[in-house]
């Protein structure tokens, strides 16, 4: 083996080991491919992920929001206050006269630091599953060359390698829309943060991301 192809070799030992098995599609029909290697780890995680998704929004909207009122400005006096900004009056003669009040309304959206927190777990590891298929897509290419294959998967290869960027696939788009879903969720522009929120939520299933929250980050700890 030439010295590029070692150096091939062992970047799929490193990473997808399943590939430079003779026949990565075992006799049982290629499951066992998908279960190996860095991204199967990436793959369980995000699993993790996801099913604790629904039950985490869910009990987002019971959680106390500390910001209970938001002010808003509002050209009529009726249950309002006067503004503190100087740009809400006008000069008239010798007097300054209100042409716009504070109004206090209350916000019924739920918590924005554990939304946030949330939103930064689901991009890491949808960026972790893009990179993934992208590493994987590469591996595929070269493991066939390594192999002796030319560019073109045996016919047992093929369903195997499929199967594992469909699950990718089918991740990634899951993850996406459950991003987009909690961005609906608040007014505004939501930005994702890696501090976990304080105080944290005391409900089931935020308490169970807390737990699993390194794994789910990096799951090669």
């Amino acid at each position: 083996m030439n010295v590029f192809a070692e150096r091939i070799a062992e970047d799929l030992r490193t990473w997808s080991r399943e590939l430079l098995d003779p026949g990565i599609a075992p006799a049982t029909g290629g499951a066992n491919c998908v279960g190996g290697g860095q991204v199967a780890l990436r793959l369980a995680s995000a699993r993790v992920l996801l099913s604790l998704i629904p039950a985490l929004l869910d009990e987002a909207e019971e959680i106390e929001n500390p910001a209970t009122d938001a002010i808003h400005a509002t050209p009529s006096p009726v249950r309002s206050r006067l503004s503190r900004r100087p740009v809400d009056y006008v000069r008239e003669d010798r007097r300054f006269l209100p042409r716009r009040w504070e109004r206090a309304v209350p916000i019924t959206e739920p918590s924005r630091p554990p939304l946030a927190w949330l939103l930064f777990i689901i991009e890491v590891v949808s960026s972790d599953i893009e990179a993934a298929m992208q590493r994987h897509d590469e591996l595929a290419e070269e493991a066939a060359r390594v192999r002796g294959g030319g560019f073109w998967w045996t016919e047992s290869d093929l369903p195997a390698l499929a199967s594992r960027r469909r699950s990718l696939s089918t991740l990634l788009a899951r993850l996406r829309r459950d991003a987009s879903r909690i961005r609906t969720m608040i007014r505004g522009r939501l930005i994702p943060t890696n501090r976990v929120p304080q105080p944290y939520p005391t409900s089931r299933s935020w308490v169970s991301l807390r737990r699993q929250a390194e794994s789910i980050l990096d799951p090669w700890r």
